[in-house]
Parts: structure tokens; sequence; C-alpha cells
């Protein structure tokens, strides 16, 4: 309760802020304009320089028919930086994510990362390019996602003055995963044994995983739709259906010549489709809120998700509800 009670008052406190904030511009807007010349700090040596923070409050439900098993909410605020640079065709940005779970009284940092989005093709309605990011989690655990991002728009204004908005993106990487100072499994899969031998060991010790030689190959493609009505124009309700799929590098092990060789033995592939319900409201220019709701299924509508992915739970069905508050400081 008292968890819930703090999110309200944050929430508050930032609606109460940008009224404020309003009433200050409509106060001043009779006043004399500064010239467009006068700017300081970041701004003045990266045109392109940008800021924003975001808390947010996760849900995920875990069920088992009508029972909940598992129900963790958790705070976390990311704020991020970056810049825009080359008229816009080069964004670059780094963003921090820091934790607080239901059940502890200690925030710690979840991972860091660096996304860099390189536009090749750019146009009205949307652009497509190099993608870049690379990620250090918990524990010094180090992902590089590199490959190609792209994403387009298409708005329509109705005769009701209500606006439509059409929109997707897809996204084609490579997975490249350095080895976890804390898990030293968590970049080894197993091994097919076909040495026949059935006492197999790639170590003295027993082990028969291997760590990845080969990178992680990841596509995911989403499609969205959103409606802000003409009597709330700052509210839009939407929906966006996200299809993800994975292959993972297998390995077999072989006796060659004496000796114990692992190779690859193709990929194995799995797929999650998400599906998004997505309110937002603007407060002002610079702060929204907005809650998103989300029902993750493994494969195209075939079974409900069961993975030992770190970003999904255990079970039958997989709930999770975030809200958003996002702020631009910059």
């Amino acid at each position: 309760m008292n968890f819930s009670k703090a999110i309200l008052a944050v929430f508050a406190g930032v609606t109460l802020s940008s009224a404020a904030m309003a009433q200050d511009q409509a106060a001043t807007a009779a006043q004399p304009a500064v010239s467009a010349e006068k700017t300081t700090g970041i701004k003045t040596l990266l045109p392109g320089a940008y800021a924003n923070v975001q808390l947010r409050h996760y849900t995920d439900r875990q069920m088992d028919g009508n029972k909940v098993v598992n129900d963790t909410p958790t705070i976390e605020t990311r704020p991020n930086i970056g810049t825009t640079l080359f008229n816009d065709k080069v964004d670059t940005s780094f963003l921090w994510a820091f934790q607080k779970k239901a059940d502890t009284n200690s925030v710690t940092k979840a991972f860091e990362e660096n996304i860099t989005q390189i536009k090749i093709v750019d146009g009205k309605y949307g652009f497509i390019g190099p993608y870049f990011e690379t990620l250090l989690g918990d524990g010094n655990f180090i992902e590089s996602y590199d490959g190609i991002y792209g994403e387009g728009t298409y708005d329509l204004t109705l005769a009701s003055g209500g606006k439509v908005s059409f929109g997707g993106w897809i996204e084609s990487v490579g997975t490249f995963q350095a080895e976890h100072a804390r898990d030293k499994d968590a970049n080894k899969v197993e091994v097919k044994n076909k040495t026949g031998n059935s006492s197999f060991a790639l170590t003295p010790e027993g082990d028969t995983k291997t760590a990845k030689r080969d990178p992680e190959l990841t596509t995911l493609q989403a499609l969205s739709v959103k409606y802000a009505p003409a009597m709330a124009p700052n509210l839009s309700v939407g929906t966006e259906v996200e299809y993800d799929r994975d292959w993972q590098p297998k390995y077999v092990a072989k006796e060659v010549d004496g000796d114990t060789r692992t190779e690859l033995d193709g990929y194995a592939n799995s797929a999650v489709v998400i599906s998004k319900f997505l309110l937002t409201y603007k407060l002002s220019d610079a702060v929204s809120l907005t809650n998103s709701l989300r029902h993750y299924n493994k494969g195209f509508y075939e079974e409900s998700i069961n993975s030992d992915n770190a970003n999904a739970f255990e079970g039958k069905n997989r709930w999770e509800n975030r809200l958003i508050l996002s702020a631009t400081l910059l």
C-alpha cells in the first residue's frame, strides 16, 4: 500500500508542477522575446543534445489458471542523455536504469547502455539504418547488439477532428555476449554428445557446456495504431502487436582423430508475441504519463510464454503492466 501511495504522490507532484509551469509560461507570454541566438550550456557545444528521465512502475504477474503465482512490483528510474549529429542522421545516447523492488529497501543499478542509430534512408514517414547497442548489466555482464533498425509512422486526421496514427518498426540484430562476471554459465549452452563416449565431458570437472562462439540472431517487428480524440487531443489510446524471433547457436561434440571437438550444429529458434494496450496523456509539452498493459505469448499465439529469459517469468501465463512518467529535461 505504501508502495502505491509513493508512486501516486510522485505523479501528483509532477502534475502540479506542470500546471505551475503552464501558469508561469502564460504570465510571461507578453514579455519581450529573448533572442534565439542566446543559448547556454551544453546546447552551445551540441545543438542536438537532449536529456530526459523516466520513472517506471512495473508489475509482472505470473498466472497458473486463475491462481496468481507471482506478482512482483518494481520501481525503476531511467535517466537518459544523448545528442543528434550531422543534421540528425546520427543519434547516440547513454541510459542508466536504477531499480527498487517491493521486497527490498535498496536501490540497485540494473544496467547501463549506449545506443547509436545511423539513418541511411530518412524520409517524411520514417527511417532505416545501422543500429549499435552496448549493454553493461548487473555483475559486469556485457552484450552487444549490432544490426539494422527502422521505423515509420503515418498520421490521418479524421473529419471529427481526431487523429489516427499508424506505425511500425523493425529490428534485426546479432547479439555478441561476453562472459558474466558472476554467472560463468550465462554465456554457455549444452553440447550434444556425438562422441560415442557415455561419460563425455569437456573439462576435467565434468562440464558439458561450451561458451557461445557465434552470435545469437534476433528479429523484432511491430505494428501499432493509436487514436487521439478531438475533444481530448492530449489523450491517446492504442494497441501494438510485437513479434520477436530468436535463433540461439547449438553445438555438437565429435571425436576427430582421438580429440574431442565442438562445432556449430545449427540454430534453435523460438518466438514470442507481445500484445500491448496503451493509454497516454500529455500533462504538458515536457511531461507525459503512459500506461502499457502487456501480454506475452510463446510462439505465434500458439501457447502461453514459458521461458528462462531474464525478462520473462516461468509459468503458463504472463501479464505485465508498465506505468511510465516521462519528463524532457533538455
